[in-house]
């Protein structure tokens, strides 16, 4: 109904899409009260009501960010064990090169994170929730490859896509267009080809043509 109080929840929202805007324009740094209030519509002493002070404000924008950091991971067709890896990685790449301007405050919460303890737990948390999202392709990879799927082999393979995916992101970010999404993929692609299960296998081809 017209003039009827948006609920807090709503107000929240709006204030936390104004901060996203201007966080993108003008940097964390450059994030105010007053800036945000201008671009939400609203008054100072509305968003300090809901965001008590600008360091709440940052981190309700930084749970945001992280939302949709763990939230999105893809659907992907089932493939064999090395290309679902391969293509949960791909997924993520490719979320993440259609979306700079949520990278690029990433990277500025990345680097506040070394001043701010607070900053740099959800951080901290927000790695390990992501490094879950590929627990599962690699453990399938691990068995596929003839390998018990040990926590800590899992994890490693796990931290190895996440790494892929983060430099990928950042480099595309801080200069764009040096790669396109195939290279990534081609350098696993080639490490796979190197491991020692497919050297055996490659030998074993060979040995057999030659009989």
């Amino acid at each position: 109904m017209p003039g009827q109080r948006a609920s807090e929840a709503q107000r929240k929202r709006e204030i936390r899409e104004a901060a996203y805007q201007v966080a993108v324009q003008k940097g964390l740094d450059g994030l105010t009260g007053r800036d945000v209030a201008q671009a939400a519509g609203l008054s100072s002493g509305l968003v300090f009501f809901h965001y008590g002070s600008k360091e709440a404000l940052r981190l309700a924008l930084l749970d945001e960010l992280i939302d949709w950091l763990v939230g999105s991971g893809q659907d992907v067709p089932a493939l064999e064990p090395v290309a679902d890896l391969l293509a949960a990685i791909q997924a993520e790449i490719g979320l993440q090169q259609a979306d700079h301007e949520k990278v690029g405050l990433f990277l500025q919460y990345w680097v506040l994170g070394m001043r701010f303890p607070e900053v740099r737990a959800r951080l901290r948390q927000a790695l390990d929730d992501y490094r879950a999202l590929f627990h599962e392709p690699a453990r399938e990879l691990l068995i596929a490859r003839g390998s018990e799927p040990q926590e800590e082999a899992v994890a490693s393979l796990a931290a190895l896509g996440v790494s892929i995916v983060v430099g990928c992101a950042f480099q595309e970010l801080l200069d764009p267009g040096w790669f396109a999404r195939e290279r990534p993929l081609a350098g696993a692609g080639w490490l796979a080809a190197l491991s020692p299960s497919a050297a055996a296998a490659g030998d074993a081809t060979a040995r057999s043509a030659d009989t």
